[in-house]
């Protein structure tokens, strides 16, 4: 159970600026260390006294007030030997103790200005000597893990490394592959686009052998119409044969009869033609002879 006591102390002849602790051999006073001590209260109207309230839950315990000196800041420890306090009442108004030195008598020892009881020391000494052994144990273990460590991760840079050289030779061959297949994939292009012109080229030559063959399919159509209209002619022309030897014989029943007519008639007109050939003749070759005498040599 916790209970709060006030711990009070005259300090009569103490100036401006010094201050006043209790430290004791429990945790709520530090341990008789000065650095977990608590420090006294005054203000005008309580002086000399000074005072503070601590909640206590250990008992019996010892302590003693301390006075730091606002001069040099030294501290000087009460001249007698450790209070007791058993928490059976209220605590007194105590005097502080003093003498001439600030060095505290009894069996205490100051380290860096802080005095502690003797006894309490060697314990802390050897506390503190077994926790450095614990230290430096730890420390070594710690060493030995570090190595190992370190081991492990020069262990691991190296297979890193490894893994790295292998990750830049799989990044080549990649990179490799992917000028090949850039490569490949020109080519394509290429084979595409000669397939095209080819597919244009034959599309081209389709539509011109469509035409050719729609102009054939008309010449044919023409030339089947031509030909049925010379079957029909022929027909016709069949038909007329027979007409034509009747005409034939017709012709030449005619002409037998009118021969010695037409045979006089053309002895005639032949005579009659030469003679008047003969005359034209004449006539030219004097006009030819009359030309001639006229030019000049």
């Amino acid at each position: 159970m916790w209970v709060r006591h006030r711990f009070v102390v005259s300090v009569k002849d103490a100036k401006p600026g010094d201050r006043v602790f209790v430290v004791g051999s429990v945790g709520q006073l530090g341990h008789w260390k000065m650095h977990g001590a608590r420090e006294l209260k005054t203000q005008q109207g309580l002086f000399p006294k000074w005072q503070v309230e601590v909640e206590m839950e250990q008992a019996p315990f010892e302590y003693k007030y301390v006075w730091q000196h606002a001069k040099g800041g030294h501290l000087e420890w009460e001249n007698i030997t450790n209070r007791i306090y058993s928490l059976q009442g209220p605590l007194e108004v105590a005097e502080f103790n003093r003498n001439e030195s600030v060095t505290p008598a009894g069996s205490y020892v100051c380290f860096h200005g802080y005095y502690a009881h003797a006894e309490w020391a060697q314990q802390e000494f050897a506390s503190l000597k077994f926790e450095v052994s614990q230290l430096r144990d730890t420390m070594q273990m710690q060493a030995k893990d570090t190595e190992q460590w370190r081991t492990r991760y020069e262990e691991n840079v190296t297979c890193l490394e490894r893994q790295r050289a292998l990750m830049e030779e799989e990044k080549e061959e990649l990179r490799k592959q992917l000028v090949r297949q850039a490569r490949r994939i020109q080519d394509l292009e290429r084979e595409r686009d000669i397939r095209q012109e080819k597919e244009t080229q034959l599309e081209t030559r389709v539509v011109s052998l469509l035409d050719l063959l729609r102009t054939c399919q008309a010449d044919l159509e023409a030339q089947k119409r031509s030909t049925d209209r010379l079957r029909r002619d022929l027909s016709d022309f069949r038909a007329l044969v027979p007409e034509a030897e009747e005409l034939k014989m017709e012709i030449n029943e005619a002409l037998m009869q009118d021969m010695p007519k037409i045979v006089a008639s053309l002895v005639g007109e032949m005579g009659c033609n030469a003679a008047h050939t003969l005359t034209q003749t004449n006539a030219e070759q004097e006009d030819a002879k009359e030309y001639s005498d006229a030019t000049p040599p």
